[in-house]
Formats: C-alpha cells, structure tokens, sequence
C-alpha cells in the first residue's frame, strides 16, 4: 500500500513540475527577451520608444537587441524594411539623416516652388538633392517633405516611384544652416533653382 502511495505521490509531483515547467518556468528561465517593432518599418523611418517591445524567445543570436540596447536605437532611422516582431539587430538601423538642431548644425526649411526651375516629381522623404543657381552647385540638403497642393505627404505605391499619391509642390529640407540662410538670400533675390536628386 505504502508503495502505491508512494508512487501516486511521484507521479503528482511530476505532472505538477511538468505542468509548472510549461505554465511559467519554460518563459520565465529559458527564454530571453529581445526587441522588436510593434508595426511595419519602411527604410528612411525613424525610431521612436513608442515604436519599440520586447518578447521572449528561446536560443536568441548574439547579436539580437536586447532591452538594455534599447536607448541605442532611439532617434535612429532604419536602413531598410524591418517586419513588425522580427528580431532587431544593430545593422537594421543608421544615423538619422533627419536630424535637426544641437550638435547636427542642421536645420529645416520649407521651399516653395515658385523658388524652383525645375523639381523631379519622383522626390520623396529622405531622398539627398543637391541645388544649382545656373550651375554653380549651392546646397546638397535632405528631404524632409515632399507635399502635395493639400500639404500631404506625397508617397509612392510600394518601390515604384512612378506611381505615387499626389504631384509634389513644395518640399521641406534639411541642411546645414549656413546653405540654408544662403538659399534663401538668393531666394529673396529673385533668384531661382534646379533640384536634381541623387
């Protein structure tokens, strides 16, 4: 009898541990915690902490992000598509090419374009555009913006800039603040421009 019980009581205290391992031990011990995005990422965005979660996974690479590397990523753009809840990783992500003010010496600035002789329409955010008065080259500066006529962001239909949600009116850019106040100088000239992209 004592070894009926005895064996009854192996038995519980196996399906117990077993069911303890399953429920909370598996997660809570042999899985580590990592970051990933919690939406689609396209390239040219930029990170912000409300953008970023962590789950738990078992047998994560070294070099998957983990939650201390988190404020390394912050204000960061990323370099290419990143799938919400994949693994981050370092190489995912680069400088900002969209900062401004403090230690950048950068600043932003709406161009109207009536500034402009010629514009392509297949500008978009992120896109590096240098600017030519005749063809002395004055500015090469950032896209910040690419608006329609309703002060809409203009984007294309997937990788195919040809076809896009707007004709682009006016853009906003980032450059060092001396090309900038330049610019518009030349601007309040008269003078006019040619944007070439690239």
């Amino acid at each position: 009898m004592d070894k009926k019980i005895a064996g009854f009581v192996i038995i519980a205290i196996a399906l117990i541990s077993l069911g303890v391992w399953e429920l909370w031990g598996r997660e809570n011990i042999a899985y580590k915690e990592i970051l990933v995005l919690n939406c689609d990422f396209t390239a040219n965005m930029q990170i912000e902490e409300k953008h970023i979660s962590t789950k738990k996974t078992d047998n994560p690479d070294s070099n998957v992000l983990r939650p201390k590397d988190k404020d390394e990523i912050i204000g960061m753009e990323a370099s290419q598509f990143i799938a919400k809840d994949s693994p981050l990783r370092m190489e995912y992500f680069m400088e900002s090419k969209f900062a401004t003010a403090g230690e950048s010496g950068k600043e932003i600035l709406s161009v109207p374009k009536d500034w402009l002789l010629s514009m392509p329409q297949t500008l978009r955010r992120g896109d590096q555009i240098t600017f030519y008065n005749d063809k002395v080259k004055l500015l090469v500066a950032v896209v910040a913006y690419a608006k329609d006529s309703s002060n809409q962001e203009v984007i294309s239909d997937g990788e195919d800039r040809l076809r896009s949600s707007g004709v682009v009116e006016h853009i906003e850019i980032i450059g060092d603040t001396a090309g900038l106040v330049e610019l518009s100088r030349l601007a309040g000239e008269g003078k006019k421009f040619t944007v070439l992209y690239g």
